[in-house]
């Protein structure tokens, strides 16, 4: 399964570029300088991140680091993230997807 998200969310309007720190806030390269930039062979960017001040909202990452290699994870859901790539204006996320179906005979 593949989630495409369009970068709109990491594209402010003008009254956010300001730098007033708002929910709208796009942090500085120095500013992100501190965040996780991969987990495992994962490659992360904005506005995608893991910690404090390093995602947007809606947009943060969790690392399990307890394997090996350490796995990526959409927020703190079950849903593993195993490829980003950004393409221009969109940001396309890969996670696996699996079924369990099962018959009966009556």
């Amino acid at each position: 399964m593949a989630f495409v998200l369009a970068c709109l969310a990491a594209m402010p309007p003008a009254s956010a570029a300001s730098g007033d720190g708002g929910l709208l806030h796009i942090p500085s390269a120095a500013s992100l300088a501190h965040c996780p930039s991969s987990c495992g062979d994962v490659n992360i960017s904005y506005p995608f991140g893991i910690g404090a001040g390093c995602f947007r909202q809606g947009f943060e990452l969790t690392c399990n680091h307890a394997t090996q290699p350490p796995e990526l994870f959409l927020g703190n859901s079950t849903t593993q993230i195993t490829s980003m790539s950004m393409y221009g204006c969109r940001a396309l996320v890969e996670a696996p997807m699996f079924f369990n179906v099962t018959s009966g005979s009556d």
